[in-house]
């Protein structure tokens, strides 16, 4: 019986939470420039990390979710984006929960603060409606609450023996309603371009909770990495191929990934 309660609890608090193949970061796009990057992303996780970072098994969850997300450049000193996603939902025995509909669908912008040199620092906020709405269901549950992301982004572009390089750093606090507690959160990105139509994309995606949830939501933490590659194959035409998985966590599964997306710049 509690070994049950276990699975139902950690699956229930991590069903929706998976890294974005998009990829705006600092830098911005030029005035009346902008790019759309519709992606698929695929997730397992049949283990959790506990309270004290300790891998146990959980109800298996799997998820699949396309993604469409568009960026533009109205001024080269401001940029907009959207995204909207679609998610399937499984969480397996003894859950045996289902959802199939609209995940999370942002709005925001970005502005540029200061750029000299390769260097960039831009501020960015958004608004991110939930898709799922019953708070009963495990598959939805800890998903059903707006939110708020403001973040800080340093970025840097540089040569490193002989190739181009960049690196891109995120830090900010999503407020989240509902249930689960606020989170701190910080990306990492760091790009080389060994080939000039060919990129090699690392990134590191962390969430720290502050504090604990309401009625029972325990803090958590979380760290993915993901490492995909890029390919521009036509003009403006790219394609990213990837994968990721959960290296430490805290109340958070231990999960694996694969991602694909096609990149459109306009």
């Amino acid at each position: 019986m509690l070994r049950c309660v276990r699975c139902f609890c950690f699956t229930l608090l991590t069903a929706f939470n998976m890294p974005h193949s998009a990829f705006a970061g600092a830098f911005m796009q030029k005035e009346a420039e902008g790019q759309v990057i519709i992606s698929i992303s695929s997730m397992d996780a049949r283990h959790s990390f506990n309270k004290s970072g300790i891998v146990i098994p959980v109800a298996k969850t799997h998820k699949t979710e396309p993604s469409i997300f568009a960026e533009y450049g109205l001024q080269d000193w401001i940029n907009v984006f959207v995204q909207g996603s679609y998610t399937h939902n499984q969480v397996g025995a003894p859950v045996n929960a289902t959802y199939s509909g609209l995940g999370y669908s942002e709005f925001g912008g970005r502005i540029r603060i200061v750029e000299a040199r390769g260097f960039v620092l831009s501020a960015q906020s958004s608004l991110r409606l939930p898709g799922p709405s019953d708070h009963q269901n495990p598959a939805q549950i800890g998903n059903t609450g707006l939110e708020t992301d403001n973040r800080l982004l340093i970025g840097k572009s540089f040569e490193l023996g002989g190739f181009p390089v960049f690196s891109d750093v995120s830090i900010g606090y999503r407020t989240r309603a509902g249930l689960p507690a606020n989170e701190w959160r910080s990306d990492f990105t760091l790009g080389v371009r060994p080939w000039s139509r060919f990129m090699i994309l690392a990134q590191s995606f962390n969430a720290v909770s502050d504090g604990r949830g309401r009625f029972g939501f325990p803090n958590l933490s979380f760290s993915k990495l993901q490492f995909s590659a890029v390919y521009e194959f036509k003009q403006k035409w790219s394609l990213q191929i990837g994968g990721y998985t959960t290296l430490i966590g805290r109340n958070y599964n231990r999960e694996t990934g694969a991602i694909a997306a096609l990149w459109r710049q306009f």
